[in-house]
């Protein structure tokens, strides 16, 4: 998950500049968004393709001055938990497997995003 702190912020003050400049903040962050989303697809272990087909990404937000992108493998993203435990399983391993991260090093590839 990416936490963008401070972009209602950001947003709040860019409304006197108006649509142009906070629709540039908003491509930015969807640029950014599908840079994750890319890296996590190519640095998913390949078995069914499940996983990595599974990958996508959401903007929360639950007040005017706070954002959440959530970015990951799940059907359903806005709940922020991934309905897929594979991988869950796959990142962090198990007593099956070995640990095989793609979630943490996509996101940490992605740091910091510049606006």
């Amino acid at each position: 998950m990416l936490k963008l702190l401070g972009l209602g912020s950001c947003l709040k003050s860019l409304e006197n500049y108006g649509d142009a400049m906070t629709g540039k903040v908003w491509r930015a962050v969807d640029e950014k968004a599908e840079d994750v989303m890319g890296d996590m697809a190519d640095m998913a272990p390949w078995a069914s393709g499940a996983m990595s087909g599974s990958i996508g990404w959401v903007i929360q937000t639950d007040t005017a001055t706070k954002y959440i992108v959530r970015v990951g493998p799940s059907d359903d993203l806005k709940s922020g938990i991934p309905e897929l435990p594979y991988p869950v399983l796959v990142e962090f391993g198990s007593g099956r497997g070995a640990a095989q991260p793609f979630m943490r090093p996509a996101t940490e590839r992605n740091k910091p995003l510049k606006i």
